[in-house]
């Protein structure tokens, strides 16, 4: 598992599910099941999560198909402004 501190932004998307500003500081790991052993059962439980919120993700049917990568945060600290969804 590769490992970096990082940290994730998200501002002003006003699309899928519309978040306007989230901030995470942690440690990002990249999830690879090539690697097997407790890796790849990390990464296909990622994969069980992702796509309870979308059953394409990460297949041909794919909105998003430049997306290939998995990770997790381990989240430090969370602050964000809103999130609207729906009229």
């Amino acid at each position: 598992m590769a490992v970096r501190a990082y940290v994730a932004e998200v501002d002003e998307i006003e699309g899928r599910f519309d978040w306007l500003s989230v901030v995470v500081r942690g440690t990002i790991y990249f999830l690879d099941a090539s690697r097997g052993g407790a890796e790849r059962e990390t990464y296909e439980f990622g994969l069980e999560v992702l796509r309870s919120a979308d059953a394409d993700a990460l297949t041909e049917d794919d909105a998003t198909p430049h997306r290939q990568t998995l990770f997790r945060i381990y989240a430090d600290e969370v602050t964000g402004r809103r999130c609207v969804s729906g009229d």
